[in-house]
């Protein structure tokens, strides 16, 4: 599966679980600054998000444990940009006060039930789950939908007010997208340069985000 020592992607996921849960804390921070409802959602987002990089390194640090942590990842990681997503098309809707997180919660669910419903419908049901190979093509695609909706809702966002952290906050999720890109090159040939590439992208795209909350809390 790999051409290298395990450990080390797994300590780069680590790291990229740290830098995802200082998000989570510095979010949490902002929104009882600013008062913003909406907001949480960010914090519940990244907490998935966090756990499916931590299942990720499990995945290939423990072989025993792979099939059963990669789909933890899949799922968790969809799920949590599916939030995250959700978040900004009920803010866009000005439903957030009126439906509030659970209904950011049934956005997410319902993305991960799509997901499940075409994995069902492309992949042979000859077990009661596919071999995650086989299908997080699947899962990386959505991701890639799912970011670059938030990019669009972040642009819309930014671009009236010319927020100079805004750049930032972009910048780190285009990069998230650069990782979910590689990850998807990484299913389909198994390549080493998309594997760490994907690695290295993920880390700078979340440290982007890290070092852009940090400092708007700052300043707020």
């Amino acid at each position: 599966m790999l051409g290298f020592d395990p450990w080390v992607p797994f300590i780069c996921d680590v790291v990229a679980a740290g830098l995802s849960m200082f998000i989570v804390y510095s979010m949490l921070r902002l929104v009882r600054v600013v008062r913003r409802e909406y907001l949480l959602g960010f914090p519940i987002g990244f907490t998935l998000l966090t756990i499916g990089f931590i299942a990720f390194g499990v995945s290939y640090a423990f072989p025993g444990l792979e099939e059963l942590a990669s789909w933890l990842h899949l799922s968790l990681v969809t799920c949590g940009f599916a939030f995250i997503a959700g978040t900004y098309f009920l803010k866009k809707k000005s439903l957030w006060k009126r439906v509030g997180v659970m209904s950011a919660w049934l956005f997410s669910i319902l993305v991960v039930l799509a997901v499940a419903a075409v994995i069902l419908i492309v992949v042979p049901p000859r077990f009661l789950l596919p071999s995650y190979r086989g299908v997080d093509e699947i899962f990386r695609t959505t991701d890639l939908v799912l970011l670059i909706y938030i990019i669009h809702s972040l642009y819309q966002d930014f671009k009236p007010r010319r927020i100079g952290l805004g750049g930032m906050v972009l910048t780190g999720f285009v990069l998230l997208v650069g990782n979910q890109y590689s990850l998807l090159l990484w299913g389909l040939d198994d390549g080493f340069w998309s594997f760490a590439l994907a690695h290295a992208m993920g880390l700078a795209g979340l440290a982007m985000l890290a070092t852009a909350l940090s400092t708007g809390f700052q300043r707020a």
